[in-house]
């Protein structure tokens, strides 16, 4: 499937692999700035990215997933959860941090950062 396939009136189509990298951003809570150095690529390529005006390398893909732990299953299907690890591990996250970690300035410290990255919910997902 080319890029164009995704884009329809010059709108990007909400199912698309750049839009879920702009998704996959956000969720970071990364400027496209901080997120195009810590990918060692341009801003306007990853500007590019997220339109879907250019398709990614296939390096690019394993070096995100590397980084991020994101689902290439999601990210270029939409297939699943951003996150898939998170997401098994998500019900028991507190009893796991606590087995883990025995100061409380830790363990809050830890929850907080478990909740950024916490899998979309199926309504988030869809805007």
């Amino acid at each position: 499937m080319r890029n164009s396939d995704y884009r329809g009136k010059g709108k990007l189509l909400k199912d698309s692999p750049g839009f879920r990298l702009k998704l996959l951003r956000r969720q970071l809570e990364k400027t496209q700035s901080q997120f195009a150095e810590e990918l060692g690529i341009s801003g306007s390529t990853l500007s590019r990215y997220e339109k879907n005006l250019r398709a990614p390398e296939v390096y690019f893909f394993k070096l995100l997933n590397m980084k991020t732990g994101v689902d290439l299953n999601w990210l270029l299907a939409g297939v699943g959860t951003m996150f898939p690890l998170f997401s098994e591990a998500w019900e028991h996250k507190e009893g796991i941090l606590k087995q883990i970690f025995n100061h409380s300035t830790q363990l809050a410290e830890l929850i907080e950062m478990f909740n950024r990255f916490a899998p979309p919910k199926k309504e988030e997902s869809q805007e």
